[in-house]
């Protein structure tokens, strides 16, 4: 049986490091692009981030408004959402 989500120790430093550049934004949207750290994809560990064994972070994600076909993810800051939109994600992100 495998798991849906790697437990490696480089697994590990990816999400950890793209949980800072996400904190760092202060609530602003970050290019897909610029999650890419230490040659893990970025978006993955988002995925993985917002994972209810990995936190269940409250990642959300949204076409980049200028450029087609890319993404943008943020970290909404404390008290920014209400909880009903805590609960709207249904996106077909996580599938």
């Amino acid at each position: 049986m495998t798991t849906p989500f790697p437990y490696t120790a480089a697994a590990k430093r990816g999400r950890a490091a793209v949980l800072r550049i996400l904190i760092a934004a202060h609530g602003q949207w970050v290019d897909g692009e610029k999650l890419i750290v230490g040659g893990h994809e970025g978006t993955r560990r988002a995925r993985e981030l917002r994972a209810q064994q990995f936190g269940g972070h409250l990642i959300q994600r949204r076409p980049h408004p200028f450029a087609g076909g890319r993404w943008q993810y943020r970290l909404p800051l404390p008290g920014e959402l209400t909880p009903e939109q805590t609960t709207m994600f249904d996106d077909g992100w996580d599938e």
